[in-house]
């Protein structure tokens, strides 16, 4: 058996709890990320001896989310918030707690079963920063919401660099010109890019050939596009307008 082995589950475990202040027997509890139930009283070291294994507890639920009154449904997820007093509710804001066992009506507060999680679940103040929150979620799934674009056009010809320093955004290029199986490259300009970030591309074109566009490459405040011609005999004679998304990428 591992010798460094120093409990074998989650259950009574002595931690000065993050929320709330005087934490008492029965209360539903936060350390950190993860919420649990209190097994004791807070001593007068300031700890308490609190539950995080997955069980079920009556606790305090409130009919709502953070948009309003809202009736809750067995088999939906919990939360809890800080500066609910300890009584979960649907609000994504706070930290996921576990699952509703019974209904509870739209604003009421009443006492139901619900399966604790020991695992960090759901909730925006979980969610690490610079990647999705549950106001992106809401507006309808994974992506930007506005305020995080932008839009820049190309001058002077099609391998003329252009600076936009948003995450997402567009970029319009001048009329081409590139003949069938000719290619070209510009760069763009982009603060907010690191050299482990993926960037997306897509198009909107309606002129003569066909134009491909692919991402060469990306560096530490910039990336480069490529725009090749791949018909057989048609020339570009059209401006292209270009859509692009960051997303960010890591090395390890």
């Amino acid at each position: 058996m591992a010798t460094n082995l120093h409990q074998i589950d989650l259950g009574g475990i002595k931690v000065a709890v993050t929320d709330p202040t005087i934490p008492a027997s029965g209360d539903v509890v936060r350390y950190g990320d993860i919420v649990g139930i209190a097994l004791n009283d807070e001593d007068s070291d300031g700890n308490t001896v609190v539950d995080f294994r997955p069980s079920v507890y009556n606790v305090s639920v409130l009919g709502a989310d953070d948009d309003g009154n809202v009736a809750v449904v067995a088999g939906e997820q919990l939360y809890y918030a800080d500066a609910d007093d300890g009584i979960l509710s649907r609000k994504q804001s706070g930290y996921y707690a576990g699952i509703a066992l019974e209904a509870v009506d739209s604003a009421a507060t009443t006492t139901i079963m619900v399966a604790m999680a020991a695992s960090v679940g759901p909730g925006s103040s979980q969610i690490p920063a610079g990647s999705i929150g549950t106001s992106e979620l809401a507006a309808g799934g994974p992506g930007y919401v506005t305020g995080d674009g932008g839009a820049v056009t190309q001058l002077t010809d099609d391998s003329t660099a252009v600076t936009l320093s948003t995450r997402t955004g567009q970029i319009t290029t001048v009329a081409l010109t590139l003949a069938a199986g000719v290619a070209t490259e510009f760069t763009v300009t982009n603060t907010e890019v690191v050299a482990t970030d993926i960037v997306s591309v897509s198009t909107t074109y309606a002129g003569g050939g066909t134009p491909q566009v692919t991402i060469l490459g990306v560096g530490a405040g910039s990336f480069v596009i490529s725009i090749t011609n791949i018909h057989a005999s048609a020339a570009l004679d059209a401006l292209m307008v270009i859509n692009f998304a960051v997303i960010a990428g890591v090395a390890a």
